[in-house]
């Protein structure tokens, strides 16, 4: 998923009511009222609208530990069996 926050839902769960910007010296205000009626849609746009304000931590991975020992038989693939191959014709 990119980087970004969509705010989607289908006209039949809500509407925009109306939507208004203020322009100030840094940035642009966007003010946006909308009206939904499902409340599946309305959780997916609180639930966008969060993650927004409040993005997840990127995920870390550990750093990747020298091995000490090399490793066992066991952790190998079992050979392929010498079964003798005749062609389709057989």
């Amino acid at each position: 998923m990119t980087d970004g926050i969509f705010i989607h839902f289908d006209r039949d769960q809500g509407k925009v009511k109306s939507f208004s910007t203020v322009s100030g010296a840094k940035a642009t205000k966007l003010t946006i009222v909308l009206e939904l009626t499902d409340s599946y849609a309305l959780s997916r746009v609180l639930q966008e609208l969060h993650e927004a304000q409040h993005p997840p931590p990127p995920p870390t991975t550990p750093p990747h530990k020298a091995r000490s020992t090399p490793l066992s038989r066991a952790a190998l693939p079992a050979p392929h069996l010498g079964l003798p191959y005749y062609g389709d014709d057989a």
